[in-house]
């Protein structure tokens, strides 16, 4: 232990300084600070000051020099008919984590704040002590406190925005409720027609494993006397094929895959007779405004991507040249799911809790767009900011892992968890 924290006594006797904020008399009062055994005690006693009900007075110890300044808040003086005491228990080496020990400090002062407002114009100071003979701080401690505030309103933005798109990711699911359980019935339904069904030879038992065959041949391996009963629901097919290109493609150019992920893609037949058919193409469904919409309709890409260029930053977290994918940086994950909303574009999954905890880790999101004109495929990307192998997948298996720099997962690199979005649909490819 540093000798000089065994024992230490010393008191900073303050002077009047700004006349504004006295009772009548001249304010007046001291600070005494004792160190025994390493551990540190303050003791701040003042008078005569006017007391506000819009501001209160604060202690900041402070040390100045050319260089800079650093600065200690042992807490709010609370007033009593003029007269106020802080007590204050610290570390002598390391005064409230700044850095500055007992020894540095050479300016006590007693400042009367307005915790309302944004930015601090001047410095209102009653009472201030000085160690080893007057300097100025005012400029420097206005900056600091500037700073200090600016800060604090962004992290109390940061968190009021992470609360409201929990209560939004909520009450999105909890509409979703009634429309998964039609789902459920109506899978059930399905699996029990199809139980009715006789097999194919391309379909095999649970303990046999695989049903059906690839997208990209699995139609063509199809017995003929089973034609005119089975059918690939084109929409399926179409996100499957686009999930195969993206799997292809993304290993170029920056967009990387883990090393032992290999290209999954599922291949579902669904045996309907021709009125389930026809039916299925006059299906109806409500979107969150009550509008009808017709199943499989086309939202307006190109409006989405000029939302997402006037609202968010765009940039290329991989350094990549690659014209297919666009990039934009998202400050806050409320407007993006607000234009998702806009645009009927309904993925309650996208705000799950891992999401918005990253986000808040780090501060940002990313979401882009891939377009692969050859086969019409359009898709929305999301970005989930993470440390490879630190931090969870917050979408499972069903995202992707793309480093930041390097091709070759390495542990503790860092990266973005990416999920591919059918805009169409809202459904989520499984290119994990």
């Amino acid at each position: 232990m540093d000798n000089r924290f065994k024992y230490h006594r010393s008191f900073l006797i303050f002077t009047h300084e700004d006349s504004r904020n006295g009772e009548g008399r001249e304010p007046s009062g001291y600070v005494k600070i004792e160190i025994r055994d390493g551990r540190g005690k303050l003791c701040c006693q003042v008078s005569n000051l006017r007391e506000s009900n819009d501001a209160v007075y604060k202690l900041y110890l402070i040390n100045v020099d050319e260089a800079g300044l650093k600065a200690a808040c042992p807490g709010v003086i609370d007033l009593a008919k003029g007269k106020g005491e802080l007590i204050w228990n610290f570390d002598p080496a390391n005064i409230d984590g700044t850095g500055m020990s007992v020894c540095d400090i050479n300016v006590a002062a007693v400042i009367l704040e307005n915790n309302n407002e944004r930015y601090i114009d001047n410095i209102l100071c009653p009472l201030a002590a000085y160690k080893n003979g007057k300097i100025e701080w005012r400029q420097k401690m206005k900056k600091f406190l500037n700073k200090q505030r600016a800060q604090e309103a962004e992290e109390t933005e940061e968190r009021q925005d992470f609360e409201e798109a929990q209560e939004t990711g909520e009450s999105q699911r909890t509409q979703d409720i009634p429309k998964k359980e039609e789902m459920q019935k109506t899978e059930r339904a399905q699996r029990t027609k199809d139980d009715a069904m006789p097999k194919t030879g391309s379909e095999k038992s649970e303990d046999g494993g695989k049903i059906g065959e690839d997208i990209a041949s699995g139609n063509e391996n199809i017995e003929d006397k089973n034609k005119n009963m089975i059918e690939s629901v084109q929409r399926k097919e179409d996100n499957k094929s686009g999930a195969d290109t993206i799997v292809e493609e993304n290993g170029r150019g920056g967009v990387s895959d883990d090393d032992e992920r290999k290209t999954k893609i599922e291949a579902e037949n669904e045996v309907e007779d021709k009125n389930e058919k026809e039916n299925e193409n006059e299906t109806e469904s409500k979107d969150e405004f009550g509008n009808k919409r017709k199943a499989g309709s086309e939202i307006n890409f190109e409006e989405l991507v000029a939302k997402f260029d006037r609202c968010f930053e765009k940039c290329n977290p991989f350094m990549s040249g690659r014209k297919d994918y666009r990039w934009w940086k998202i400050a806050s994950p409320v407007h993006l799911n607000n234009i998702l909303y806009q645009m009927k574009v309904d993925v309650p999954i996208l705000f799950n809790p891992l999401v918005l905890m990253a986000h808040f880790k780090y501060r940002h999101l990313i979401v882009g767009t891939y377009e692969d004109k050859a086969r019409n495929l359009r898709y929305i990307v999301c970005g989930v900011p993470g440390v490879y192998w630190v931090d969870e997948k917050p979408f499972g298996k069903i995202c992707r892992w793309a480093q930041v720099d390097g091709n070759v997962p390495k542990y503790g690199a860092f990266g973005y968890w990416l999920v591919y979005i059918n805009p169409n649909t809202g459904e989520i490819l499984n290119v994990g």
